[in-house]
């Protein structure tokens, strides 16, 4: 998954400058009969992409047109997983996250996670197909039949996974309701006057308390915590115009702010002014007054 990680962006950029050459004017046909036909076709497959899913079922379809079978087989597997932690905001490359998905569609459980059954039909029909020409295994299905299941599939997911959006024609802008979720272990009742003030202008404040984060957690702990409260946060925000302010154990928090961002949500954190006094017993006090908020 890393390597589409890094193709992607790359894959785009280069869509993008090729467009801009595409139109130029040739003193002869052979340039223009050559370049602009590839280029063409390079733009029209990868030139619009916003989702992780949505890549790599081009790249499959890619495969597929220039006969990479088994690359192909993989690479369609690898969207529908990719495309199921996408609709349930996992994020998507993670191992821990891919294994539980690919557990669901085995009817395994995968806690707040949900698979269409089509899209189980879909990948299980897929794999003794892709372990016979990945593997070179002996099977009775002929090449004709296996290349039409593989393009029936990659068809029918054209019709699933679809681009955001973004890279739709952009209809008229509906209000939405604005939201300010406080994910912290202050609740906003606790804040002083200028605090809550600043927060309202974000919209209707929701508090959410903190987890405890214990030091001992490893990973696989941290991750499911993590899955836990961003699928929350998902659920609260929907079809809301959502601003999380985020404040807690440094690595909890930035797992969360980076997949809350990830799904186009704003998160911000307060900042402070501390003011120390002195006694004259030599302790000290600590006076933390609020400044503003700042994004993420």
């Amino acid at each position: 998954m890393r390597s589409f990680r890094n193709i992607q962006p790359h894959s785009t950029k280069i869509a993008q400058r090729l467009a801009s050459i595409k139109n130029k004017s040739y003193k002869t046909l052979i340039p223009e009969l050559t370049i602009t036909p590839i280029v063409q076709s390079f733009i029209s497959q990868f030139g619009a992409n916003n989702t992780h899913s949505l890549f790599q079922l081009k790249v499959a379809r890619w495969q597929l047109d220039h006969r990479k079978y088994a690359q192909a087989f993989l690479t369609v597997q690898e969207s529908i997983i990719t495309y199921l932690c996408e609709q349930n905001h996992l994020q998507w490359d993670n191992k821990d996250n891919r294994e539980g998905i690919k557990g669901l569609l085995f009817y395994k459980t995968f806690p707040g996670a949900q698979c269409d059954n089509k899209l189980r039909k879909l990948f299980k029909d897929l794999i003794p197909l892709r372990n016979c020409v990945a593997h070179s295994l002996e099977t009775d299905k002929n090449v004709v039949g296996m290349v039409r299941i593989l393009t029936d599939t990659i068809s029918t997911l054209e019709t699933i996974i679809l681009p955001l959006p973004g890279n739709l024609p952009k209809p008229k802008k509906e209000k939405r309701q604005r939201l300010f979720i406080n994910f912290s272990n202050h609740p906003f009742q606790d804040w002083g006057q200028s605090q809550q003030e600043a927060a309202k202008k974000f919209g209707t404040i929701e508090d959410i308390s903190f987890p405890d984060v214990s030091p001992t957690s490893d990973k696989k702990d941290l991750s499911s915590l993590v899955n836990q409260y961003v699928q929350k946060i998902a659920s609260i925000s929907k079809d809301k115009e959502a601003c999380v302010h985020i404040m807690g154990e440094m690595t909890f928090t930035f797992m969360v702010v980076t997949r809350l961002k990830e799904m186009g949500i704003k998160c911000i954190a307060s900042t402070t002014e501390r003011k120390t006094t002195y006694n004259d017993d030599g302790t000290k006090l600590s006076d933390f007054s609020f400044v503003k908020f700042r994004e993420y």
